[in-house]
C-alpha cells in the first residue's frame, strides 16, 4: 500500500495541483489565491498548516480571513514538479 502524501507547505500544494481559497469573515467575499505568486511572498517551504497566513481582504481590509484547500484540476495523485 502506498503511503499517503503529506501536503503541508505551499510548494506541496502547487506540486499536487491543489487550490486555495480565501474567505473574508468581515464582508463575506471569497476569492481564489494565486498559488504561483504566493511563494514569492512567503516561500515554497512556508508551512501553512496551523499557521496564520498574513492575508487581508482586498475589499474591506479585514484581517479575519480563513482559507480552504481544494483538490486541483487534473490531480492524479502523482508527484508533480516545482516550477
Amino acid at each position: 500500500m502506498k503511503a499517503p502524501t503529506v501536503i503541508s507547505m505551499i510548494g506541496d500544494l502547487i506540486d499536487a495541483r491543489h487550490t486555495m481559497n480565501a474567505h473574508c469573515r468581515g464582508c463575506g467575499r471569497t476569492s481564489t489565491v494565486d498559488l504561483e505568486a504566493l511563494p514569492r511572498r512567503l516561500g515554497l517551504d512556508f508551512v501553512y498548516v496551523r499557521a496564520r497566513i498574513p492575508f487581508s481582504c482586498a475589499v474591506c481590509g479585514s484581517k479575519e480571513v480563513s482559507i480552504t484547500i481544494g483538490g486541483g484540476h487534473g490531480f492524479s495523485g502523482g508527484q508533480g514538479e516545482r516550477r
